[in-house]
């Protein structure tokens, strides 16, 4: 079996809903701040259970059908770098 590697939201951030603006995601540990679009809030709301970028991927694919698959590709990743390790956190899993 291989390992799989999931993301989940830190424990320890909170995410203060802005409606169609987005979300501000807060890791009070290291007093920092990160402001996410609507999609971003999606993909915040997601991660509140263990997620691969691949079945991040699928999602957003739903949500926009119409989205270029190397684009949303491209847009997981970013947002993963962006908020590893301060705001999301790996998980290993066997997959």
């Amino acid at each position: 079996m291989t390992n799989t590697v999931y993301y989940k939201a830190s424990p320890v951030v909170s995410c203060g809903d802005e409606g169609e603006e987005g979300a501000v995601l807060f890791n009070p540990d290291i007093d920092d701040t990160i402001i996410v679009n609507l999609t971003g809030k999606h993909l915040w709301y997601l991660l509140e259970t263990p997620q691969t970028a691949e079945q991040l991927v699928v999602h957003l694919t739903e949500i926009y059908p119409d989205a270029p698959p190397d684009s949303v590709v491209n847009d997981v990743r970013q947002f993963l770098d962006t908020l590893l390790p301060d705001f999301i956190e790996v998980v290993e899993g066997n997959g």
